[in-house]
């Protein structure tokens, strides 16, 4: 207690009250945040410096929603408690370069759901060169072939921060945070975390409002207030004891005059058995005597019939849609949000609603509608995964009516299939194919003798950890089978090289713009490639990190990368395909295949296509290709609606266009989009722009978890270490020498791009 005290008084606070002083905010976020263990370790207690923050902050790294509810509800409560409006994330990051708009959605919403309304996207970078590219990607900037759409999500998660902040948050529960037994506790397993989460989730999914409460907080500015435990700007009528094995006089007080009130007290898991610090079980008694016990795993179905919940849902799945209640002027706020990332969820709401102007709004589509009445009482919603939605009553005044009545919200039938684009598309790219060489052979002798073929990446990492200073020359094998008509060669920071060679012959490196990135300059090396095996070769004067070093340069050593072909031509090589990646093991995405590639060609392009580029040319390809269609359509019936889905397709964007005539930009569930008004009596044409990410671009391509949950820098070599854990600082020997490594594969992984199930057209009755 008494060293987060400390910490708290000579750190947070001194910087919160320099920040105040001088008209700024202090944010940002502490180490550790997750396990109760490390915060007990590196911060004392996040509650105590979230106090103090004007804006205070957490981060939430990687494509998982699993393990961090205790975060995210630390954060929002003492923000709550301290009448702190804004709370910040830095979300996002270590997620892959290709994680798409509805991740974002599935991970925003999370925060937005648990209160934490802020974003602050990890991360966007200024240049990827050198291991930039791989620093815990992915970025959100101009790099990205996407980027010109990525309005259409900060719209979004601009609109569910927005709903956060709307009224006041109204819980019932308070939940007793339970730091202070892992204080005590000597051992470092993790398990108050557990405990605390899994009490958390439940109370997610029986759709309880609750905040955690500190007890130094609730020994510094708790009271009974009337019938309820008020602590700061927020009021609890009932208080939740998690797994725990310590508890403060200061808060056992409160609890047995909250009984006295009326509120219950209940305990999920080992009782307390200390005070303040001290076995006494005799102190705790009187509190024994009143708490009622119910075990974690019977929350969901045994507390409601203690108190009900102010929302009640039902139907299957409804445990997965998670609520936040707020009261608004004259009415309520309830928001929804989707846990499922991967399936719809149809549920029943029953609430009371007061006042007038009962609205459904969906920031997805922005659209307000009429609630559906269920058979049974309440209101009948769907929510599409990852998705929020939000009903309100009372909360529009005479001044800020809708324009119009809002329609009726629907559910909507199953759609029938009507046709199954099976047939083959036309193509093509809106920019240039490329290939990534990510292996050479190196000399350090002027070119005398050459090593066997390495990865890149590994070669840096040989010669830094041998601290080698001196000549190398890097040699790039590729093959030409069919010579293109447009290609360039891509090389980051070309200056740096003493010499540059194509097959063998003096190469002037003549800048004519960049690719991707401003640092990866092109040069045009068309008239110097030749059919059959190919070689570039660039030499510099090496030197090796120096991670102690003042001089950031140094920090970094020479950064010698991949280099890149770009231009016309296709990309083939045998390919396999695979479902077994670490990405498909979490079970909390659609499967999809990683394809496996060995070798590689440079060969002439095709014009038509099955619809998953990934394995017809374009494996590394980054940026947007449009696929055509031609399809037959009898004259649309009047009262039936068509529509065109998706239903798995591996794009950031998806543009869909009827007859030229634009329908929508796909980027989240559901896939599909009306095209009646677009269609006529005989031949359309479907039009599809698929637009990727940097993914297949940059990799990591090597890791034997093909498809990753989460990528740091070490997820492109194989020496291990956050976020994976395994890994061998040797790695780069082991391959040559045949011996097995724990995550390295020489062979390349790929992510599809396209169509992975055939396009559909369906339609159903108006």
């Amino acid at each position: 207690r008494a060293k987060a005290l400390q910490f708290e008084e000579s750190f947070t606070k001194q910087l919160s009250d320099f920040a105040e002083k001088n008209g700024f905010e202090y944010t940002g976020h502490y180490l550790g945040e997750e396990v109760q263990q490390k915060v007990r370790d590196r911060i004392g207690n996040a509650m105590l410096h979230y106090r103090n923050m004007q804006q205070p902050g957490m981060d939430r790294l990687g494509l998982s929603i699993k393990g961090a509810t205790i975060t995210a509800k630390s954060l929002s409560s003492a923000a709550n408690q301290y009448g702190k409006r804004k709370r910040l994330s830095e979300l996002f990051g270590i997620s892959g370069q290709n994680m798409n708009f509805e991740d974002r959605k599935w991970i925003a919403g999370w925060h937005s759901i648990l209160g934490v309304n802020h974003f602050c996207p990890h991360l966007t970078l200024y240049s990827m060169k050198g291991a930039r590219k791989r620093d815990y990607p992915p970025t959100f900037s101009y790099q990205q072939p996407y980027w010109n759409y990525n309005k259409k999500i900060e719209d979004y998660l601009g609109r569910i921060a927005y709903a956060t902040t709307v009224g006041e948050y109204a819980p019932q529960l308070l939940v007793i945070h339970p730091l202070e037994s892992e204080y005590i506790k000597s051992t470092t397993d993790g398990e108050f975390t557990s405990g605390i989460n899994a009490v958390l989730d439940a109370l997610q999914a029986a759709h309880y409002d609750y905040d955690l409460g500190d007890e130094q907080i609730i020994a510094d500015i708790a009271q009974l207030n009337g019938n309820q435990l008020q602590i700061g700007r927020m009021h609890y009528q009932h208080v939740l004891l998690p797994d725990m094995i310590s508890i403060r006089q200061s808060t056992v007080d409160l609890l047995l005059e909250l009984h006295e009130k009326g509120g219950k007290i209940i305990n999920t898991g080992r009782f307390p058995a200390f005070v303040d610090g001290k076995e006494n079980r005799a102190a705790l008694q009187a509190l024994m005597d009143v708490t009622l016990d119910i075990p974690t795993e019977k929350l969901v179905s045994t507390l409601p019939g203690h108190f009900a919940p102010q929302v009640q849902l039902s139907g299957n799945g409804s445990d997965e849609v998670w609520t936040q209640t707020r009261v608004v002027p004259n009415g309520k706020l309830v928001q929804f949000y989707n846990s499922s990332h991967t399936r719809p969820i149809t549920f029943t709401i029953k609430a009371d609603f007061p006042g007038e102007n009962l609205v459904l709004w969906n920031p997805g589509n922005v659209s307000c509608s009429v609630p559906e009445t269920a058979p049974d009482g309440g209101y009948q919603l769907t929510i599409q995964p990852s998705s929020t939605l939000w009903l309100t009553s009372g909360i529009l005044s005479k001044e800020a009516q809708l324009e119009e009545t809002p329609p009726v919200f629907t559910s909507g039938a199953q759609r029938d299939t009507l046709l199954v684009l099976d047939n083959t598309w036309k193509g093509m790219r809106l920019n240039p194919n490329a290939i990534t060489l990510d292996f050479a052979t190196y000399s350090t002798d002027h070119g005398k003798t050459f090593s066997k073929p390495e990865p890149v990446i590994g070669i840096f990492n040989r010669l830094s950890e041998r601290r080698y200073y001196g000549p190398l020359t890097l040699r790039y094998p590729f093959t030409v089978q069919d010579m293109p008509t447009q290609c360039n060669l891509v090389v980051e920071q070309p200056e740096m090289y003493t010499s540059i060679k194509v097959n063998n012959r003096d190469y002037s490196f003549k800048n004519n713009g960049f690719y991707v990135d401003h640092t990866f300059q092109t040069s045009n090396v068309l008239p110097h490639l030749k059919k059959g095996k190919n070689t570039i070769e660039l030499s510099l004067n090496f030197e090796p990190i120096v991670a102690e070093s003042e001089q950031p340069a140094k920090r970094y050593g020479t950064e010698i990368e991949s280099i890149y072909l770009i231009g016309d031509f296709a990309v083939n090589g045998e390919v396999t395909s695979t479902y077994d990646t670490q990405k498909n093991r979490t079970q909390n995405f659609q499967p999809r295949p990683v394809h496996n590639y060995e070798t590689f060609t440079i060969a002439k392009e095709k014009t038509e296509f099955n619809g998953n580029l990934a394995i017809e040319g374009y494996p590394f390809y980054a940026g947007s290709f449009v696929l055509t269609q031609n399809i037959q359509m009898p004259a649309p019936d009047t009262g039936q609606a068509y529509y065109l889905e998706l239903p798995n397709c591996e794009a950031i964007v998806s543009i869909v266009k009827i007859n030229g005539k634009l329908a929508d930009s796909l980027t989240w569930a559901p896939y599909a989009t009306e095209i009646t008004p677009f269609l006529q009596a005989g031949n359309n044409t479907v039009e599809i722009t698929l637009v990727n990410s940097l993914r297949n671009l940059l990799g990591p391509h090597h890791h034997q978890g093909g498809e990753l949950e989460k990528v740091g820098p070490r997820s492109f070599t194989g020496s291990g270490g956050f976020p994976d854990g395994r890994g061998e600082k040797d790695w780069y020997d082991l391959r040559i020498q045949k011996k097995p490594t724990a995550i390295w594969t020489d062979t390349y992984h790929f992510i599809p791009f396209g169509f992975i199930e055939n396009v559909q057209i369906t339609t159903n009755t108006n």
